[in-house]
């Protein structure tokens, strides 16, 4: 099946899938937990967007990479897009909040992906369960990393340009560690 019989498919299907190396996979139901994060980050970053040429997209985006489409939990784009469209191409920012059956695919193929994003900047490993995120930095060189960890920890991002708290992440959630 190539990428664009994929596309015509999937639209058809009342469920989501991601396509990867030519290989078709469901996506899993996720927690409420995880949904609450993904809704945290994505107002953070809507309000750094305010008054910029970027906007802040959430898990039904999809992102055509190569051969590949999927399904990130948050994108940020600055190139426009077609309001009738759901993929795009240029992310600035990709974010996976991390759960237990998708953890090692975030950290692994989908990372290594990723990275050939030309357009990618930052690349964010956030936990659902306890106040971690994990950073990854585009410079000259590479990717740098950096993590931070519970409530009060603070983070800069460039693109968007904007502060977090860890904790902003995490409201509205009980009983996490």
């Amino acid at each position: 099946m190539s990428v664009e019989e994929f596309l015509a498919w999937e639209r058809e299907q009342p469920e989501r899938h991601e396509f990867v190396a030519g290989e078709i996979f469901g996506m899993v139901g996720a927690s409420l937990a995880h949904g609450r994060v993904v809704f945290n980050l994505a107002k953070i970053l809507d309000r750094s967007c305010d008054g910029v040429r970027c906007a802040v997209f959430l898990d039904g985006a999809k992102l055509r990479l190569e051969g590949n489409v999927l399904y990130p939990d948050v994108m940020v784009s600055c190139e426009g897009f077609n309001i009738d469209g759901d993929l795009l191409g240029a992310p600035v920012l990709i974010a996976e909040v991390l759960s237990g059956s998708t953890e090692l695919h975030d950290r692994g193929a989908k990372w290594a992906s990723y990275q050939g994003l030309a357009s990618l900047g930052t690349y964010l490993l956030v936990a659902q369960d306890r106040a971690f995120v994990e950073v990854f930095r585009r410079d000259g060189a590479g990717w740098t990393y950096a993590s931070y960890a519970g409530e009060d920890a603070a983070l800069e991002l460039d693109h968007p340009e904007c502060r977090l708290r860890v904790g902003e992440l995490y409201a509205g959630i009980a009983g996490r560690r």
